[in-house]
């Protein structure tokens, strides 16, 4: 069950920060470009420092393990995608998508990289 904590982390992770968008946007008016811009730099930020950190553990195979990873952020943002908003995907999503699942692949193989000092 410990393997799969960072799934977890990534669900705590969206929450918190939606909480902390929403009081920022409470008190501060952000517009809707500034808005999404925010949740796209967080969530790729997210996803490639935790791949980084990630894929110092692995032995090989750094691009595989980044790709899984990736492919199950996604999955997870579709599902809460599709009960919050609605099940359509349009061609702005699926380039958010393969974005996020290029910087999962890339976290994980600067990872393995980092780990191998000579």
């Amino acid at each position: 069950m410990r393997k799969f904590n960072y799934i977890l982390y990534f669900i705590l992770f969206i929450f918190v920060f939606s909480l902390l968008l929403s009081v920022f946007n409470l008190l501060f008016y952000f517009n809707d470009g500034f808005n999404s811009f925010l949740c796209f730099i967080s969530v790729v930020l997210y996803v490639l420092l935790v791949n980084i950190s990630n894929g110092s553990n692995i032995a090989y195979k750094a691009y595989k393990v980044g790709f899984i990873r990736g492919i199950i952020y996604i999955l997870i943002l579709y599902i809460m995608n599709s009960f919050i908003i609605s099940f359509k995907i349009d061609l702005k999503t699926i380039i958010y998508y393969l974005i996020i699942i290029c910087f999962s692949i890339l976290g994980s193989i600067i990872g393995i990289n980092k780990k191998k000092k000579y």
